[in-house]
Formats: structure tokens, C-alpha cells, sequence
């Protein structure tokens, strides 16, 4: 099958390795291939069951998100997809909630402005993120070359195809991170047919200000707070996959193991 060949090319097994490896065919046939074709279905689906009264509805990418423990592996998997979906014809491109942190003089002035909360002495939690600039970006992602005829891509100029993705590197400022600039931003030309935003806390939702686990973590009661802002994001969505873990322990490993690697 094209679509797993594509798969196994992405990951870098050999055919011979797949055949004879019980738990890489688990990998790619119960994970990668499900998850998938279960894409490819949902811009089809999506596609069909907008708005035909409403020419604005038509216009634009599906645009779906992903949710995935820190760790997990999100990057390896919407590389997967994208490869495999390309293959499939739907011209597919990634975002992730991370490139749009705040730079890092911006995050330093947070640090600065709330000295006692612990969460926002760094990247990672709501309340460190560019929320403008995520809207604009998934905007211009799904909206940049398509025209309102029928879902078909418009023509147009080079500007109104140009798609332009921040790029944030963790690395810079001692592992603090920064944006970089503007001029070395990831170029791509619309009109995309799926866009994907990868994102550890995709979805999340606030809680009760007044629940425990809020009164007893010092901080936390701004960083949920702020958390409703991302509902700005959530609205950008056509449909969204949560993948989950059976025991939560294993997160704290995968973080531990990803940031190993980068410092290494």
C-alpha cells in the first residue's frame, strides 16, 4: 500500500525491519495508518458539510488540531502525516502552539512583572504565548490563495499566496529560548488543502478557580486564568484529535528524555 510505504519511508524503517518487527507494525498499523486515514476522511467530511449558503464558509484549509503530551512525539507524527497526506494529494502543513511563544526580552518582562509565580519564569504554561500571532498565522495558513468558488483555489499574486510561519528556537539564550526573526520565518505558498497545529495543551480548557489542585499551587490561579484566552485558537478549528497516555508518569520521562537530546 503507497500510503504505508510513505509512512515507513518517514520514519526511516526498512521494509525488511517492518516485516519482522512485531511492535513497529503495531506502531504503524494501529497508530500512524488509523490516524491517517482518519485525516484524510475529516477534510473530505468537512469539506462537504459546511455552509452552502454562505460563500465564506467555503473558502480555506481544514484546518485540524492535535493534542499530545509533552514528549510524546508530536513532532514525529505530524512529520508522518504530512508526508503520507501529501502522498494521499492534500497539500498539508504543520504549526505548533511553540512557535508562538513570546520572544525572549517579552517573556523576560513577564518573568519580571509576576516575580513570585513560578510558572511564568519560563516558556511552556498559557500566559507565554503570542496569541495575535497565532491567530494571524493559522488565519494566513488557511485563507492564503483560495477564492470562494466552489472550494476551489484562487489564482491571485504571490502576496496573496505567500504563507509566512514563525520559527521559535529553544536552544538560543542559554535554553531560555527566542523567536527568531522575521527573515528567517519558514516560507510557503497557499492554497493549503489541511493545516495542522500540533500543541501539548490544545483544547484546554479553565477549571474551577476555587479547586484544589488551583489554592494549592502558588501561581497557578493567573496561569488558568489566561487559559481562556486560547479559546482565540480553538475557534480556528475545523475538528481536533487528543491523544492520550495511559499513565501520566510516563510524560515526566518523555520531557526529561526530549530535553536531554536538546541540550546534548
Amino acid at each position: 500500500m503507497k500510503i504505508v510505504a510513505s509512512i515507513l519511508d518517514n520514519l526511516g524503517f526498512e521494509k525488511e525491519v517492518y516485516i519482522n518487527d512485531a511492535k513497529q507494525r503495531v506502531r504503524v498499523l494501529q497508530y500512524y495508518l488509523p490516524v491517517t486515514l482518519w485525516l484524510y476522511e475529516q477534510v473530505l467530511l468537512l469539506k462537504k458539510v459546511r455552509p452552502q449558503d454562505d460563500p465564506d464558509a467555503r473558502l480555506g484549509a481544514i484546518c485540524v488540531g492535535i493534542c499530545l503530551p509533552q514528549g510524546g512525539g508530536k513532532t514525529t507524527i505530524t512529520g508522518v502525516l504530512q508526508s503520507a497526506l501529501n502522498d494521499l494529494g492534500l497539500k498539508t502543513e504543520i504549526v505548533s502552539y511553540d512557535d508562538f511563544y513570546l520572544t525572549y526580552k517579552e517573556q523576560q518582562a513577564v518573568a519580571k512583572a509576576n516575580p513570585d509565580n513560578l510558572y511564568w519564569q519560563g516558556r511552556g504554561v498559557a500566559g507565554t504565548h503570542d496569541l495575535d500571532l497565532g491567530v494571524s498565522t493559522i488565519k494566513n495558513m488557511v485563507y492564503a490563495g483560495w477564492d470562494g468558488d466552489n472550494f476551489k483555489p484562487g489564482q491571485g499574486d504571490a502576496s496573496s499566496r505567500e504563507i509566512k510561519i514563525p520559527v521559535y528556537e529553544k536552544s538560543l539564550n542559554s535554553g531560555q529560548g527566542d523567536r527568531k526573526g522575521e527573515e528567517e520565518w519558514i516560507r510557503k505558498e497557499g492554497p493549503i488543502d489541511l493545516v495542522l497545529v500540533e500543541g501539548w495543551m490544545l483544547g484546554y480548557k479553565p477549571i474551577d478557580p476555587n479547586s484544589e489542585v488551583i489554592v494549592k499551587n502558588p501561581g497557578m490561579k493567573e496561569v488558568n486564568e489566561a487559559l481562556k484566552e486560547y479559546q482565540k485558537w480553538d475557534e480556528l478549528f475545523d475538528a481536533a484529535m487528543i491523544i492520550g497516555v495511559e499513565n501520566s508518569k510516563v510524560v515526566f520521562q518523555w520531557r526529561e528524555e526530549a530535553e536531554k537530546v536538546r541540550r546534548d
